[in-house]
């Protein structure tokens, strides 16, 4: 069914599902401006901030839950979603559910927060496609930093209860399908759901190549204005998978070597000298802040 377009996987479902519902949730934090997507022709029907609990000002930079008409009903509305979804992943996910907008609502709003080993609570962002991708698992999603699943079998039929299907976009504007529960559940929790710290430590790391993107993109803009915006979060990922293969494990670290590597391009790899130093790095001999002061001069061309 993956194969299959958007608008017929959703014909096949209303084959096998009736009354189906459809909700886009779209984080506001990507673009101000995004729920104006949902309003043309007077399509949207409600909207909700899923973070409201944090005050008024949190509207304009939080995801929000819409329901939306079917593509039969707005054919230009959905078009234009899935096309601004493939552009800027991280902004919209799709849902198809049974369920009413309050209760769907409802039942995302228990998984907002999620409660740690030590007692303390965090945001659970799934709304962001690499945390739904990591949290769930999917092995047809090649750019997932961590590959999951992070949840629990159990777990997971609880977060999927009233979904039938969720779609999102891949880091790299792929269109990506997850299947609902396989039953009809009733959730009612009165407490976060409890993780433990394995899956902790995996979501944490699932959203580090967002981390050095930001944090190139504030300090080092430069650096990744040559590099496409859909092509950004592939790149540095696949260049953390390298900075994982020399053990370096600490943010910093993994900031300068892929400001490095997006520096010295193509002799990074090619030079003796880099190669030999990275070595050294490999084998805990030398740290990478040392061997970068050791890096030789950048040629032309390289990059």
């Amino acid at each position: 069914m993956t194969s299959m377009s958007l608008f017929d996987q959703i014909q096949v479902l209303q084959t096998q599902h009736a009354g189906l519902n459809f909700f886009a949730i779209a984080d506001a934090a990507q673009d101000e401006k995004l729920l104006d997507h949902f309003t043309q022709n007077g399509a949207k029907t409600q909207s909700k901030c899923l973070l409201a609990d944090l005050g008024p000002d949190a509207d304009k930079v939080s995801p929000h839950l819409v329901q939306i008409p079917g593509p039969q009903q707005a054919a230009e509305l959905w078009n234009n979603a899935r096309q601004y979804a493939a552009r800027l992943p991280p902004a919209l996910t799709i849902l198809a559910s049974k369920v009413s907008f309050a209760t769907l609502y409802k039942h995302l709003g228990y998984f907002t927060r999620v409660r740690l080993p030590d007692k303390s609570e965090m945001l659970l962002a799934y709304w962001d496609p690499a945390i739904l991708g990591t949290l769930l698992g999917n092995d047809k999603d090649e750019t997932l930093y961590v590959a999951g699943p992070v949840l629990a079998p159990q777990q997971m039929q609880a977060f999927l209860a009233p979904v039938v299907a969720w779609w999102y976009w891949d880091r790299a504007g792929q269109m990506q399908h997850i299947d609902g529960a396989s039953a009809d559940l009733k959730v009612d929790f009165t407490e976060p759901m409890l993780l433990d710290k394995q899956q902790v430590d995996m979501l944490i790391e699932a959203s580090v190549p967002d981390h050095v993107l930001a944090y190139l993109n504030d300090t080092q803009p430069a650096l990744l204005e040559r590099i496409p915006l859909k092509e950004q979060y592939p790149k540095v990922r696949q260049l953390l998978v390298q900075a994982n293969a020399l053990h370096l494990d600490a943010m910093q670290d993994q900031v300068r070597f892929v400001g490095a590597s997006l520096i010295y391009g193509k002799q990074m790899k090619e030079d003796e000298t880099i190669q030999k130093l990275l070595e050294k790095v490999q084998q805990r001999k030398l740290k990478l802040e040392a061997a970068l002061q050791q890096f030789p001069a950048l040629q032309k061309g390289k990059p």
